[in-house]
């Protein structure tokens, strides 16, 4: 007789999931989107989205909808900002869930892992004292057809972003760094075939 254990891990290898590591819960990644939880929950929430693709994805979905429930709460003042967020939150966790069920992953969409050469950031130096404007540095992934730079607040959500063909960017003059404020840096590589390799998250403080 199967048992619960032994359906859960097949269900993980039928979506692609390692059983070894399983992915957190929906509402972990909801918290990290919002700046919730611990700390310490919310960065070992964002290291496991750096190396899932489908968790990823699912991150970024809440990053989108928590922004659309911030620029739409002003115009519905009947409605509590809370609220708006929270049910833009519950919207893209079913969303999420559904397309984790019915779409199935592309060859080559996860993150690439086993071989894959050493990549991360080598400017600022982790735990920098940086001065703006703040120039990142990482190291070329030999293949890869562009770069995406994603900056993050102490609090693991996402600042601002862009992509690049170069390996190396600075931080825009049109993104505020607050003086004191510690941020995190983190780059996903593209390769051919959907193929990513993603970076460490480096953490500089802001003079």
């Amino acid at each position: 007789m199967t048992t619960d254990q032994e359906l859960r891990d097949a269900y993980q290898l039928v979506a692609g999931r390692s059983a070894a590591v399983p992915c957190p819960a929906p509402e972990r990644i909801a918290a990290l989107a919002a700046g919730e939880g611990s700390e310490t929950e919310r960065l070992a929430t964002l290291e496991h989205a750096m190396q899932c693709a489908m968790c990823r994805k699912e991150l970024d979905l809440l990053r989108a909808a928590a922004q659309g429930a911030e620029e739409a709460a002003p115009a519905r003042t009947f409605l509590p900002r809370w609220a708006a967020l929270a049910a833009s939150v519950l919207i893209a966790l079913g969303v999420g869930a559904l397309a984790w069920r019915v779409i199935p992953r592309a060859p080559g969409a996860d993150v690439l892992r086993g071989g894959a050469p050493t990549f991360a950031i080598v400017q600022p130096a982790a735990d920098a004292r940086v001065t703006p404007p703040v120039a990142l540095r990482w190291r070329s992934v030999p293949g890869a057809t562009s770069y995406t730079v994603e900056l993050l607040s102490g609090a693991g959500g996402l600042v601002s972003s862009w992509t690049t063909s170069d390996t190396s960017a600075a931080v825009p003059d049109s993104v505020h760094l607050d003086s004191g404020a510690t941020y995190g840096a983190w780059v996903r590589a593209e390769l051919p075939n959907r193929v990513e390799i993603s970076s460490p998250v480096e953490r500089f403080t802001v003079r």
